[in-house]
């Protein structure tokens, strides 16, 4: 009995063949498919590792039957340090939980438009990764598939991303820039697990046009981030998508959104300056608390947004920081449940505030029918009406313009849209 045990344990851990190397594991006799496994006999056996360049095929020949490779194994190339770079072939659909784990040497993996799913820990410990390339096919990233890749320093996530584990890209400590383009990823993280937990580096946020919600926790924690761009069709903020982001400093919700989730803000003890887009209808529970250093709300919305509880600007000065909203809707905000606690509500033209841009520290907005330029003191602006016609060129940073319209600034290069 006892020999009979071990003769099975021993077969759960043998591969069925090995071809130029790579071993393998079929996974379906009738339609010949296999998936790459680990050498030797078990996963965290280090005595026959994978090492150098490794190029795995879309097929290979066994006993007169040709394979498709069509996945790679769990704990495939776990641990096995001395790999340095891997192409996987077109056949590839999966790539297996903690497949590529604690591969420190590896420093290029070309990853093929066929794979839809990337397993949980499948690269984790991969310090020595400098890029990745996530294509356009993947729907899913396990938890922490990317956790502790140091070296990475971009990252975009493509539109078929439809969930994110948690932890995916925690520990990320080179990574400055992130695209988000997943337009309907509807899972990112978890509760208190932040998709980008520990990415200290993180400063650049970039969310696609065609991303219409931002799930829950998704970018918390990020202490570094000073940039968030948000693209127009955003339709939702999750609840604590940039919990903890004390570096950020101003923020824009675009006309897109009309509801930011709980605690969505909390504690960005740096954000001075925020922009609420006309369309923004609810605020949830503690959005903004402890952003204590919040010194302007401009509230494009003439129906003042409803506020989920007392604490959505809890520990905010509300004898200081001063709220802009449209003009005649200054009573109404006056009169409501939250906003009535301010003591500044200023009614302010707000036809050009929703064309605000922003390029690092220079913005641009309308105030009392003026063109104000902020952060471009002795830079050149020049201003165009619609036709191509130059109305201003100079240094001024405070700029009357007679007739309404649309009209182009452009500073340093950079073109922003203002209306006026």
């Amino acid at each position: 009995m006892l020999i009979a045990v071990l003769l099975t344990c021993v077969n759960a851990f043998a591969h069925d063949f090995e071809v130029d190397g790579i071993y393998y594991n079929i996974t379906s006799d009738s339609d010949l498919t296999v998936a790459v496994t680990y050498r030797g006999d078990s996963y965290n056996s280090y005595n026959n590792e994978y090492s150098g360049q490794v190029t795995i095929p879309e097929s290979v020949t066994y006993n007169s039957n040709t394979y498709s490779v069509t996945s790679i194994g769990g704990s495939a190339f776990s641990g096995c340090s001395g790999l340095t770079s891997v192409t996987i072939g077109n056949s590839v659909t999966s790539i297996g939980e903690a497949a590529f784990s604690g591969c420190s040497g590896l420093t290029s993996v070309t990853i093929p438009n066929s794979v839809t799913s990337i397993g949980y820990f499948a690269f984790s410990g991969c310090s020595g990764l400098t890029n990745i390339t996530i294509p356009n096919s993947v729907t899913s990233i396990g938890s922490s598939a990317f956790n502790g890749c140091s070296c990475l320093t971009n990252v975009t996530i493509p539109n078929s991303v439809t969930s994110i584990g948690s932890s995916a890209f925690r520990g990320c400590s080179g990574l400055t820039s992130v695209v988000f383009n997943a337009e309907n990823c509807t899972t990112m993280g978890s509760s208190g697990y932040s998709v980008f937990g520990s990415c200290t580096k993180l400063t650049s946020i970039t969310i696609g046009d065609k991303v219409k919600n931002i799930p829950d926790y998704a970018f918390s924690d990020c202490s570094g981030l000073t940039s968030v761009t948000i693209g127009n069709s955003v339709m939702s903020i999750g609840e604590s998508v940039f919990y903890n982001c004390s570096s950020l400093a101003t923020i824009k919700i675009p006309n897109s959104v009309t509801s930011i989730g709980s605690s969505a803000f909390k504690d960005c003890s740096g954000l001075t300056e925020v922009t609420l887009g006309n369309s923004v209808k609810e605020i949830g529970c503690g959005a903004f608390y402890g952003a204590k250093r919040l010194g302007k709300i401009y509230s494009l919305n003439p129906t003042p947004p409803t506020c989920a509880d007392e604490d959505v600007f809890y520990n905010v000065n509300k004898d200081k920081c001063r709220v802009y909203v449209p003009v005649g809707a200054g009573e109404d905000y006056k009169t409501t449940y939250v906003w009535w606690d301010f003591n500044n509500i200023v009614e302010k033209e707000m036809s050009g505030v929703e064309s605000t841009l922003t390029d690092n520290d220079v913005n641009v907005v309308v105030e009392n029918g003026n063109i104000i330029v902020n952060g471009a003191e002795g830079a050149n602006i020049e201003v165009y009406s619609t036709n191509g016609q130059c109305v201003y060129n100079g240094t001024d940073t405070g700029i009357a313009v007679n007739t309404k319209g649309l009209y182009i600034v452009k500073v340093n290069g950079k073109s922003f849209k203002v209306i006026l």
